[in-house]
C-alpha cells in the first residue's frame, strides 16, 4: 500500500484515503504517517456518499467545460 501511495503521489495523481474506525484528526496527529498522506482528503466511511456526489458535480462540470 505505501509504494502505491509514493507511486500515486509521486505522479501527482489525486488521493483520497477513507478512513474505517479513525477520524481525519486522529489519523493526522498519529505519529509515524508521512506527511503526504496528513494532506490530502481524508473521508470517514460514512461519509463516502457525500464524496460520490461532490465527485459527480466536479466530473460533471469538467465535462462541460472540455466541450
Amino acid at each position: 500500500m505505501w509504494a502505491e501511495l509514493g507511486a500515486a503521489w509521486g505522479r501527482g495523481i489525486p488521493l483520497v484515503a477513507l478512513l474505517l474506525g479513525l477520524t481525519p484528526s486522529e489519523l493526522q496527529t498519529r505519529p509515524g504517517v508521512p506527511v503526504f498522506l496528513k494532506k490530502r482528503n481524508l473521508l470517514e466511511l460514512n461519509e463516502i456518499e457525500t464524496y460520490l456526489k461532490q465527485l459527480r458535480t466536479r466530473v460533471t462540470r469538467s465535462g462541460k467545460r472540455g466541450t
